[in-house]
């Protein structure tokens, strides 16, 4: 015999019971998938910028190294002169004026080019002022200062198969250098001294880069490891 308290539970209210049950853990499982969907899709698009930033980094780079590789191949022509290597060893004292013109140097892109002598010793060089309105002057002991580092690495091999490049900077200002050898053409695995072509870089020469690499480029020049960092920037972003 059923009592009467079982007897008066009607069909209808299990049935309901039982389907409201399965709409609940129908619900939570949607929203589970939902949430573990949004978690992979995010996951996918942290991967992809990265990769995007990491590419055009890398862009960036090989768009540096390249310009680098163009002042180096610009630094050795000169290097390898027999009037430079006179000039190097005291002799030719026109050298700088006759080869280093505000015209040449314009044309180069150059504005600082130093030669020194087999001992370290600064030979003479150009430095065309930042602004562009005043004339070059002969380059002083600041400039050859700035490289000397990099000179005595140079020197240093006197077989003339040791260059360097790269970027410094000096206060405010960041320059672009290649320096190498300075060798006779009659015996080119002879070090007698070392030549530095350098450029700032500016506007102009981050321009140059953006132009290779067809993406705009901001310089910063805080990075804590380098002092110099070259970013992609994002579509519709500006050169700083």
């Amino acid at each position: 015999r059923i009592s009467g308290t079982f007897a008066s539970i009607s069909p209808m209210t299990l049935r309901t019971k039982a389907w409201a049950a399965v709409l609940a853990v129908t619900v939570l499982l949607v929203l589970t998938l939902l949430w573990i969907g949004g978690q992979v899709l995010a996951t996918a698009s942290d991967r992809l910028e990265r990769e995007f930033v990491s590419r055009g980094a890398q862009r960036v780079q090989n768009a540096f190294e390249y310009r680098l590789g163009v002042l180096e191949r610009t630094a050795r022509d000169y290097a390898n002169w027999d009037d430079t290597v006179e000039f190097a060893a005291g002799r030719r004292p026109e050298y700088p004026q006759e080869n280093f013109t505000s015209e040449t140097l314009a044309n180069l892109g150059i504005p600082l080019m130093l030669v020194y002598d087999a001992e370290r010793r600064p030979a003479g060089g150009v430095h065309v002022p930042a602004t562009g309105t005043a004339p070059q002057r002969p380059a002083d002991g600041a400039d050859f200062a700035l490289f000397a580092p990099e000179i005595a690495t140079v020197i240093a091999d006197r077989t003339a198969r040791t260059a360097t490049r790269g970027w410094k900077k000096a206060g405010s200002v960041v320059w672009a250098y290649a320096a190498v050898p300075v060798t006779s053409q009659q015996d080119a695995k002879i070090t007698r001294g070392a030549l530095v072509v350098a450029r700032r870089l500016d506007q102009a020469y981050i321009a140059e880069l953006a132009e290779v690499i067809r993406q705009p480029v901001v310089l910063a020049a805080d990075h804590p490891a380098t002092g110099l960092e070259f970013e992609p920037l994002a579509e519709g972003g500006t050169l700083a």
